[in-house]
């Protein structure tokens, strides 16, 4: 079976989306698409003989069309489809175009929300995007004294709730260590962090190795503002890190959620579609972290380990397979 993408070969989520798929034998060739503002890495994690310039080459022979997010070049995904080839979005609801320009065969789910907003247009299936576990191999954590945040690139106006974060730690009684990640370069995230003078609070901004990313810790603190599907959740929690993040759906369905932290309002807010943004408040924030840190937090920890072996690719991998057979 030739299962084609097209997409970014980059540090961010939608490039390592088209890694993941491609290491673990799902997607067979990429037609690649250079990144405006990120640095692009031809050919780092697919390998040359599986790279496509020429779309009409990418569409020869090919199978099933896999799209994350979205189309990025609808003209080569029309004629794709043309030729019978099927074509299945694996889609983030608030960037995925609605409706799409293409009817694809199938929307693979990898959120119950995707479910909710596409099952009364398109045929849906959900199946949790899967979760490295040798890449992010699990260790215990059982006591709460450091806490990591990745604001990423800063996108979406900080909607992983960076700016809340730091405002957190002047209502902060602990002696809590915090870690703020970002990618090199974003001088938003630099900005925003000398604003803020706690000696508790450490900025590094670098292209951190994902064996780096969930090493150091035992707290993963993200107040995400939307996104029905994030990838460092998923990766903190199978690393064996309480995730605490914000009781909104659908991350408040898989996550304990005993630590997330309370939605204070929602504005909407509007990308490919209109979407909803929950607020937290740094009172909220600080409350979390005070009353996590020094706890045990063994079973939280042992929870992550469980819910991964059970997202694992090793499980999830051949369910993928078996759903895209089934489309031919």
């Amino acid at each position: 079976m030739n299962v084609g993408t097209i997409g970014y070969e980059v540090h961010s989520g939608l490039g390592h989306l088209v890694r993941d798929y491609y290491q673990h034998g799902i997607v067979t060739r990429l037609l690649p698409i250079r990144h405006s503002h990120y640095k692009n890495y031809p050919g780092k994690w697919i390998a040359p003989c599986d790279r496509y310039i020429n779309p009409h080459e990418f569409i020869r022979d090919l199978d099933v069309l896999l799209l994350f997010e979205t189309g990025f070049n609808w003209g080569a995904i029309r004629r794709a489809k043309d030729r019978g080839v099927k074509v299945v979005v694996i889609p983030i609801y608030e960037y995925t175009p609605f409706p799409l320009p293409v009817k694809p065969d199938l929307i693979l789910c990898g959120s119950l929300l995707d479910v909710d907003y596409y099952k009364e247009q398109y045929p849906t299936k959900f199946l949790n995007v899967p979760v490295d576990t040798e890449r992010f191999p699990w260790c215990e954590r059982t006591v709460a004294n450091g806490f990591i945040h990745n604001a990423g690139h800063g996108q979406r106006g900080f909607a992983k709730g960076t700016p809340q974060i730091l405002d957190a730690m002047e209502y902060v009684q602990s002696d809590v260590k915090v870690i703020v990640r970002g990618q090199p370069g974003e001088r938003r995230i630099r900005e925003l962090f000398s604003a803020h003078h706690d000696p508790r609070v450490e900025l590094r901004l670098d292209e951190f190795s994902e064996q780096d990313l969930y090493s150091e810790g035992d707290v993963f603190i993200n107040a995400e503002q939307f996104n029905g599907l994030s990838l460092p959740l998923q990766e903190a929690y199978a690393s064996g890190m309480p995730v605490v993040t914000t009781d909104r759906y659908p991350a408040n369905t898989w996550l304990p959620k005993s630590i997330l932290l309370p939605v204070d309002h929602v504005v909407q807010d509007r990308e490919a579609v209109q979407f909803t943004r929950s607020i937290v408040t740094p009172q909220a924030i600080a409350a979390q972290i005070d009353a996590l840190y020094g706890r045990d937090i063994s079973r939280y920890s042992q929870t992550g380990k469980e819910w991964a072996e059970n997202h694992s690719w090793r499980v999830v991998g051949p369910q993928i397979i078996e759903v895209l057979e089934c489309l031919l």
